[in-house]
């Protein structure tokens, strides 16, 4: 701890102008000698040598053992040396010498609190307190110290003495009040609001922080009729208004209630930070239902709030927020692009951005994306594995490779994005061949999720491809399917296993299942289909598969391949 130098200028200025003294004859010698013996402890602390300066303090007490000063200087270096009981010891030598000087008290309570002493610190205050009974710091640290000795009723009473001799002001209030809440008294926490609020009745702020805390804990009636009462003293304020609008609504009229805030949100004097507080509510709401007549009448006041406040970033990401989580990505992505040319600093809305590519299959769009979001946020996992993500689609694996492995290393303590890039990075080394390195990343990937369906599907798949493990292969493939059942994708994929090993029949039930169960829809499993026909010597059915994967917007130059030279690519 660093020995502040103001503190040790004024002690060098005191020792030396009592030299001074002593020099017009007011001391003695060995007064002089003492002195001196302060200047040079003070010198080598000054200096940092903190040791030598208590060798000449501990002289000297030896000498004069009823100096407070140098008892007091003691003290203040041991306590900077971290030595926290040499520094108590030496601040009560301190206190006791010089009773009539407060600082060595207080540096003693500190010491106190250091040591985890709090009562003997509120001790210590109770008698300054005493001593300076006008002096209103000394109540507050009192108190202060018996919260901390968890005496939080003679704090109370210690806030109740200065109230009656100073009157009643917020700080002491909201002390109170903290102190009854944590004590779980929320009458008596209340009532302290309501003593702030006569004693000072026009003070508005003081009534709506009474009517946040009866909403806090739960008394919505109590809460009412304070908002009530503001608008009694101020007609016109605004907070009361939208509180006592939010507190009528029911869970059945989010529309009725959203057009009474329509006035209120044309008012261009009100608090922008306000009016979108009374839209997260919703947000959340259909962020979790996707409700689209709920969001669109959301969204009414939010086209308002553009037009009365122009250019805000945060009103253009409500807007994209509403439109992403009713299931509109496009109109979200145009909001949260106009968000990004205001304020490019917000993570949130550069990541949705990124899931809607991801979404749209729009590879290029978030390969741009993520590129951008490594610049300005290098330290985000996500931005890396998406990253890795998009170069795998648009076939560049040995970047994916480095993307995915960079997430990797990023998301140590993040157990569900170590999980997707080790899962991703598996089938990215699957498919540049590196088997061995493939099989490490899968097993990573279910150590973390065991019953994962898709990457037990994927790892038996490259299996498959690798031509090796066939019964542990077709096992991965059948415990997919047993995690996911009824699923196109992993019957699909199961198929696809099947096929490698050449169980063709076998293959061709379970391709069947996953075209009954919606897999017709899925370009790829069309395509794959396709290949098991083909394989048997069905080549015109082949064809037709192959097209109707072509036409559900496979981007497959393989694919392409396959039906102009109507033969099989692997």
């Amino acid at each position: 701890m660093k020995i502040p130098t103001i503190k040790i200028v004024v002690l060098l200025l005191a020792v030396c102008c009592s030299l001074n003294l002593s020099a017009q004859g007011r001391y003695s010698e060995a007064e002089v000698n003492r002195e001196k013996l302060l200047i040079d402890a003070s010198r080598e602390k000054i200096l940092g040598n903190l040791d030598k300066a208590i060798g000449i303090l501990e002289e000297l007490l030896k000498d004069d053992g009823t100096n407070a000063t140098a008892a007091f200087e003691l003290g203040r270096l041991y306590d900077a040396k971290g030595e926290t009981e040499s520094a108590i010891k030496w601040l009560k030598k301190a206190t006791s010498n010089g009773p009539e000087n407060p600082w060595f008290a207080q540096m003693l309570a500190d010491m106190y609190q250091k040591s985890g002493q709090a009562e003997n610190a509120a001790n210590i205050y109770a008698n300054l307190v005493k001593t300076y009974p006008k002096e209103d710091d000394y109540y507050l640290k009192w108190a202060y110290y018996l919260v901390k000795s968890n005496d939080l009723n003679k704090a109370i009473k210690v806030y109740d003495d200065l109230e009656r001799q100073r009157g009643i002001n917020e700080e002491v209030t909201r002390r109170k009040h903290s102190l009854y809440v944590g004590m779980g008294n929320n009458k008596k926490a209340a009532k302290e609001l309501e003593n702030l609020i006569d004693a000072y009745p026009e003070e508005i702020d003081y009534r709506i922080l009474l009517a946040n805390f009866y909403q806090t804990t739960g008394d919505q009636s109590a809460a009412r009729q304070v908002y009530q009462d503001i608008l009694a003293v101020d007609p016109g304020n605004v907070r009361a208004t939208l509180a006592l609008a939010g507190n009528e609504k029911s869970e059945n009229d989010d529309q009725k209630y959203l057009q009474t805030l329509t006035p209120i949100f044309e008012q261009s004097d009100v608090a922008l930070d306000l009016k979108i507080s009374k839209l997260f509510p919703f947000i959340g709401k259909i962020a979790e239902n996707g409700d689209v007549a709920l969001a669109d009448d959301v969204l009414a006041l939010t086209n308002i709030l553009e037009q009365v406040h122009p250019g805000e970033a945060k009103v253009l990401a409500a807007a994209g927020d509403l439109f992403y989580h009713s299931n509109r990505p496009l109109e979200a992505l145009e909001k949260y692009e106009h968000v990004l040319e205001l304020d490019e600093s917000v993570f949130l809305v550069w990541e949705n951005v990124m899931y809607i590519h991801l979404e749209n299959n729009d590879y290029s769009s978030l390969l741009k994306t993520t590129e951008e979001v490594m610049d300005i946020f290098p330290n985000k996992a996500v931005a890396y594995y998406l990253n890795g993500v998009a170069n795998d689609e648009l076939g560049n694996s040995e970047d994916a490779v480095d993307a995915l492995d960079q997430a990797v290393l990023m998301s140590a303590k993040d157990g569900r994005m170590q999980f997707n890039a080790q899962s991703r990075m598996g089938q990215v080394y699957c498919q540049l061949k590196k088997y061995d390195l493939a099989e490490a990343a899968f097993k990573a990937a279910l150590e973390l999720n065991p019953k994962s369906a898709d990457v037990l599907a994927h790892y038996g798949l490259c299996l498959a491809k690798e031509g090796v493990q066939e019964e542990k292969a077709l096992k991965l493939g059948k415990l997919a399917i047993d995690q996911a059942p009824g699923q196109p994708k992993f019957q699909a994929m199961y198929a696809r296993i099947l096929y490698k090993y050449k169980a063709y029949d076998d293959a061709k039930t379970w391709f069947d299942k996953a075209l009954a169960d919606g897999g017709s829809e899925q370009y790829q499993i069309l395509e794959d289909y396709g290949d098991l026909l083909f394989q048997t010597g069905h080549t015109e059915e082949a064809l037709r598969y192959w097209n109707l994967a072509k036409g559900k917007g496979s981007p497959s130059k393989v694919l392409d391949k396959k039906i102009a030279n109507r033969q099989l690519y692997e």
